[in-house]
């Protein structure tokens, strides 16, 4: 238990560059539409106002849904006994318990969903050539992505029940 414990903490480690990463892509997304808009505005696509005003207010019912299925997926992800099954195309023998790599490839999963987010607000940019909303959203997009990373109660909780699993079976 103690080697599992080890093993998760430099995971942990691991895991936190990649999902600080990912992070940091969107901030620079966000950063990207203000050096375009202050130094090189581009003409909206949309000019009838009435459209534009009915797909900002989709958006943000969109990201609002996407915020609950990121948080029904994680949920459901991590409560799955299908996060301790080693995959049986891997070529690769290892010790480690698939629950560690299953758990880092869930978060994948989730983070992408949150992607769809910031994608969502980049589109909205360049479609309408405001800022704010797009903005606004991007930023929403961080904070849940920055909510949703990787927990070492989780994994904790992760190895207990892996470890209460090996003894039982």
């Amino acid at each position: 238990m103690a080697e599992v414990n080890e093993l998760i903490s430099k995971k942990m480690k691991s895991f936190r560059i990649v999902h600080l990463m990912l992070v940091m892509g969107d901030i620079i997304y966000g950063l990207l539409i203000i050096y375009i808009y202050e130094y090189s505005p581009i003409t909206p696509i949309l000019t009838d106002l009435d459209m534009l005003t009915t797909i900002e207010y989709s958006s943000i019912a969109v990201l609002a849904v996407l915020i609950i299925i990121v948080n029904i997926t994680r949920n459901k992800i991590l409560a799955s006994n299908s996060i301790f099954k080693k995959k049986e195309t891997t070529e690769e023998k290892t010790d480690e318990p698939a629950f560690i790599s299953n758990y880092l490839s869930s978060l994948f999963i989730i983070w992408s969903l949150i992607e769809v987010i910031t994608v969502g607000g980049i589109v909205l940019f360049l479609v309408s050539g405001k800022i704010m909303i797009p903005l606004v959203i991007i930023s929403i997009s961080v904070f849940i992505k920055l909510i949703n990373g990787p927990r070492l109660q989780e994994l904790n909780q992760l190895s207990l029940k892996h470890a209460s699993t090996f003894i039982q079976g």
